[in-house]
């Protein structure tokens, strides 16, 4: 354990990916998350140019305190697509310039950073999206009240950018 003196980007995490982690299969995972069935599915060889950008499943948990907490699931057999993504599998090959770095330089609770995470890979990397959460699952987990709701006075940084890239349902590639 170490002390952090600033809220971590994720800039921090493609520098840390540029210097020790190229040509490792990688997932960038909020930290209300957690990895579920499906993921021994994933084309290892596709992830050089295939990123998954996965939408959260529901599921209840329980939390320390008496009774449960439900979370939404985004990705059920009767939702549609809403541009809500929590983790991203992917493979560099290559170290990202300084001028790419820069524009990953936004933080993980910032609304909008999702989209803007995959409109860097479709657009400045060259990456197909996909989304294949019916078949690869990941639950959010987050029994606490912490005051993340977005009310619309916090602007989006997706909007703010003009970068809303988007990753649908789609099967496993």
């Amino acid at each position: 354990m170490h002390k952090v003196y600033r809220d971590p980007t994720y800039r921090d995490t493609f520098e840390l990916i540029n210097n020790e982690l190229l040509k490792k299969n990688l997932i960038v995972l909020n930290n209300d998350n957690y990895l579920s069935q499906g993921w021994e599915s994933i084309n290892k060889t596709s992830l050089e140019k295939v990123m998954y950008a996965l939408t959260r499943r529901g599921r209840n948990e329980t939390s320390n305190s008496p009774g449960k907490c439900s979370m939404p699931d985004y990705c059920g057999p009767k939702n549609t697509y809403i541009g809500s993504h929590d983790a991203f599998a992917f493979r560099l090959s290559y170290p990202i310039n300084e001028e790419l770095l820069r524009e990953f330089d936004f933080k993980g609770y910032d609304f909008g950073k999702e989209n803007v995470f995959i409109w860097l890979f479709q657009n400045k990397m060259g990456f197909q999206t996909v989304n294949p959460c019916k078949e690869v699952h990941i639950y959010h987990m987050h029994c606490v009240k912490a005051g993340w709701t977005y009310t619309g006075k916090k602007k989006r940084i997706d909007r703010v950018r003009n970068q809303t890239g988007r990753a649908p349902f789609s099967l496993l590639t």
